[in-house]
């Protein structure tokens, strides 16, 4: 008897050995790896037949990768709700593992709410995802839903019992959150599930912020279900003002206000044998979100809101471009920490000017251009004072001549001390036709090692750009510098017959080539400094750095010009 049971046990060990086997040979023909990292790809890729052979494979439903990620989290962020609702079928019990990372605090909720995850948020909440965890910062689920205005989402977090006045770090709330973010979908349905419109946090109010971001029919509302008084006398004059609407056409160009996909919008046309036009949402960073040259749109497709937010179209990198380490940066020996309200936690990456509201001049046309002027107020009465904490103004003009487009910006400090800043723009530039079609050349020779520090390395091989280069499928990401007026930097559509040369003026002397494999865009990026850039500047790396300083009451100015150039 004991002989037959050894015998089934080895009999179910070679069974399992060629199990596993088989599982791996068919996972290697869809394109994985016997290796965790495919495994939490196969969750993100929404792949239920690589996640059972990875199972059979012997892999368990519950691991973990470092910093405590889960399937469920790789899942979540991809709004893969199918292999979330197959690793719950399968025994995944680790829903409410908070991620490590940074000591973010995230959960697989917290990370789908972050990411416009909708389907696989309600696969979550189906299985007993704590909808009331916050992250280190204290931000639920429930605020990123606010404010990625996703009114579905909030409707769902509310019916299994969100905590409606749950507050950030800052004392805000979800509905104060959606107020700031310009967002009347997800003020409606927090109001509509009960959220209190008259919690106040120092200044602000949801109807405050409403009003600052010029939703005036919702601040009105807000105010009226206030039972405090949320707004002054002078504000209340104001609730009963209109978006300015405005047209204007001569043979030269034309431009017009109206309302776009993502809300309001600035269009202007340069008219020339192949016109030239841009669509600019003021209110949302004064993010160019198309720039076409006749009927081709140069930009990639946004694909949501929460997208726009963190990207695409033409962002305006400000005060700090790329990365800051763990959001805190030196100046002048002493240390600030780039939190604010909105905010999830410090701002690490690309400033916080690209997703606030901004004000704008009315177009000028002439015979040779048309021309708008934007300008972003930065003082204490705006609740992003305490990241950057010095008045001044930024201004940034946005010029179509014949061939061109200008983007100007001007840094005018009413301060009474000086301080520091970094610019950049960041076109998501879309591939036209074959990726193979879609060429970059910048012909620079220096690579700064890590973005960031002194170090040097020459361009070699793929990352050698001197001459037109294929990046698709290169997945690039590197800063190239010593960057001059002379050098030449443009990217050729060749099935179009078009090339767009990036000429900036001398303090742009950074240049990031940027092209992730798989996606549909890539990014020539003109930036006037280092990644970190405060931080290396008081390391002493003040060459790489490039940190522009201005003093009180003085301006610096800049450019980068876009220009078309018919190659047929």
């Amino acid at each position: 008897m004991k002989k037959i049971q050894i015998f089934t046990v080895l009999l179910l060990i070679v069974f399992y050995r060629l199990d596993a086997r088989e599982s791996a040979a068919e996972l290697q023909k869809m394109g994985y790896e016997i290796s965790t990292n495919d495994f939490f790809k196969a969750a993100a890729d929404n792949n239920i037949k690589a996640l059972e052979l990875f199972l059979q494979s012997g892999f368990p439903v519950n691991i973990e990768k470092e910093y405590r990620g889960t399937l469920l989290v790789s899942a979540a962020r991809a709004n893969a709700a199918k292999a979330a609702a197959f690793l719950f079928k399968t025994g995944a019990t680790n829903v409410n593992v908070r991620e490590t990372w940074k000591d973010s605090g995230e959960t697989a909720l917290i990370k789908g709410a972050k990411f416009q995850s909708t389907e696989a948020c309600i696969v979550l909440l189906m299985n007993k995802a704590d909808p009331n965890i916050a992250n280190i910062n204290r931000w639920t689920p429930l605020m990123f839903a606010a404010r990625n205005n996703n009114a579905d989402l909030i409707t769902m977090l509310a019916a299994y019992k969100a905590d409606l006045e749950a507050t950030n770090a800052f004392g805000w709330t979800a509905l104060m959150l959606a107020a700031e973010g310009g967002n009347p979908q997800a003020v409606n349905a927090l109001l509509k599930a009960g959220a209190n419109p008259s919690h106040q946090a120092g200044a602000w109010n949801a109807a405050r912020l409403a009003l600052r971001m010029r939703q005036y029919a919702v601040a009105k509302m807000l105010d009226s279900k206030s039972g405090k008084k949320s707004l002054d006398n002078e504000e209340k004059k104001r609730l009963n003002s209109v978006l300015p609407g405005m047209t204007g056409k001569t043979e030269s160009g034309s431009f017009r206000t109206c309302d776009s996909k993502y809300g309001f919008a600035v269009e202007l046309v340069k008219n020339a044998q192949h016109p030239l036009s841009i669509t600019i949402l003021p209110f949302t960073g004064s993010r160019i979100i198309s720039f076409k040259y006749g009927q081709t749109e140069l930009l990639a497709e946004i694909p949501n809101y929460a997208e726009l937010l963190s990207g695409f179209g033409f962002p305006i990198l400000y005060p700090t471009p790329n990365r800051v380490q763990d959001g805190v940066f030196e100046y002048h020996g002493k240390k600030y920490e780039m939190s604010h309200p909105a905010a999830p936690g410090p701002v690490n990456i690309h400033g916080f000017v690209r997703d606030d509201i901004w004000e704008f001049d009315k177009p000028q046309i002439s015979d040779q251009q048309i021309s708008i002027r934007t300008f972003y107020t930065h003082d204490e009465k705006s609740p992003r004072f305490s990241a950057f904490p010095w008045q001044h103004t930024l201004y940034v003009d946005y010029t179509l001549q014949a061939d061109r487009l200008v983007i100007a910006y001007t840094v005018s400090n009413r301060a009474n001390e000086d301080f520091g800043f970094g610019f950049g723009l960041h076109p998501y530039w879309r591939y036209i036709g074959n990726n193979e079609d879609t060429l970059v050349q910048a012909d620079i020779k220096n690579i700064l090692k890590d973005m960031r520090g002194k170090e040097f390395i020459s361009a070699s091989g793929k990352k050698d750009l001197t001459f037109p280069r294929v990046i698709a499928g290169a997945n690039y990401q590197e800063m190239y510098f010593k960057l001059t007026p002379e050098n030449t930097v443009k990217l050729i559509y060749k099935n179009t017959g078009i090339a767009v040369h990036h000429k900036a003026t001398a303090d742009f002397t950074h240049l990031i080539v940027w092209g992730p494999n798989g996606k549909p865009y890539f990014s020539i990026e003109n930036q006037t400094c280092s990644a970190d850039v405060h931080n290396m500047h008081a390391l002493g790396n003040t060459e790489t750095a490039n940190l522009q300083v201005v003093k009180p009451r003085e301006v610096i100015t800049g450019k980068v010009e876009y220009i078309i150039e018919n190659l047929k």
